[in-house]
């Protein structure tokens, strides 16, 4: 920091002391000049657009069980706000410009932009309402193509399997074990890993932490009533840290293995919680049924 602001002093010196010499020079206004002054004021003329979410939809057929599924496939960011954010766009110039009384503190009631999250959800076409089920991406600083391409989306990529897969490119192929045949799909990338990541000033590792889900995903989870099954693939503490907080948010049962449990029961004991009756114990080959699958 001290080098760089030895470096901007000098530098500012030396343009006063051209500046000085240019002025004793000649005092007659030159119009490439004031040309480029205005175009250097022209930034601040620029119309304010806010953050706001925007989403690419497609549509495609994929074959599971022999079904034919016909989807509609949304890829797409939603804007995170600090909590209490009112929703209305607000254009920052206005309130220097001077706010009415009214509007005194307006700004501390609608905070900026923290972050922009991606997600891509799978919805099968026509038909009543479905059950929905939610994907999380691990991280920090993880690719979202293993889980978004690798898992129950209706598309995937070819691999090898079980023998070695060369590095990408990769090619693309339908997934004959789609989860689209019992349910819609949303995977959804938590700030630092996929796409998803933190506007400026704020940072990804504002969000990252092994005790909470942050930020909040109320945005999916609007009827905590509705979720009908939680279900934890591993016990690494950026997969079950916010655990408590979305088992606070629903009342269904939380379904793993023997050892990822061990460690949820450790991280809820730790927070003054125990998850009786809801944590359900399940090996490689148990099969489990969480209705409305049933």
């Amino acid at each position: 920091m001290g080098q760089f602001g030895c470096a901007t002093c000098l530098v500012t010196a030396l343009a006063l002391t051209w500046s000085a010499t240019s002025f004793a020079t000649s005092n007659a206004p030159n119009p490439q000049t004031e040309r480029a002054d205005s175009k250097r004021e022209k930034p601040d003329e620029r119309k304010f657009e806010p953050f706001k979410p925007e989403a690419v939809t497609s549509a495609g057929t994929v074959t599971v069980g022999g079904q034919a599924i016909s989807y509609q496939a949304i890829a797409g960011t939603f804007i995170v706000h600090p909590k209490d954010w009112d929703d209305v766009p607000r254009d920052p110039k206005a309130d220097r410009a001077g706010p009415a009384p009214a509007e005194e503190g307006a700004e501390a009631r609608n905070p900026t932009a923290e972050a922009s999250m991606f997600y891509v959800a799978y919805f099968k076409s026509g038909g009543s309402p479905r059950p929905v089920t939610f994907f999380y991406n691990g991280g920090p600083g993880s690719s979202s193509v293993f889980l978004l391409l690798g898992s129950f989306g209706p598309r995937r990529i070819k691999t090898n399997m079980p023998f070695f897969t060369p590095p990408a490119p990769y090619s693309m192929e339908d997934n004959p074990d789609s989860l689209l045949d019992r349910t819609d799909l949303v995977f959804i990338n938590p700030v630092g890993t996929g796409y998803s990541a933190a506007i400026a000033p704020r940072k990804n590792g504002d969000f990252w932490g092994v005790d909470a889900i942050v930020p909040d995903l109320g945005s999916f989870l609007s009827d905590g009533a509705r979720v009908v099954a939680i279900v934890l693939t591993h016990g690494h503490d950026d997969h079950i840290g916010g655990a408590g907080h979305l088992m606070d948010q629903t009342r269904c049962p939380v379904y793993g293995s023997d050892l990822t449990l061990g460690f949820l029961r450790e991280r809820l004991r730790e927070r003054g919680r125990n998850g009786a009756g809801r944590l359900v114990r399940v090996s490689g080959k148990d099969r489990v049924r969480a209705d409305p699958f049933a």
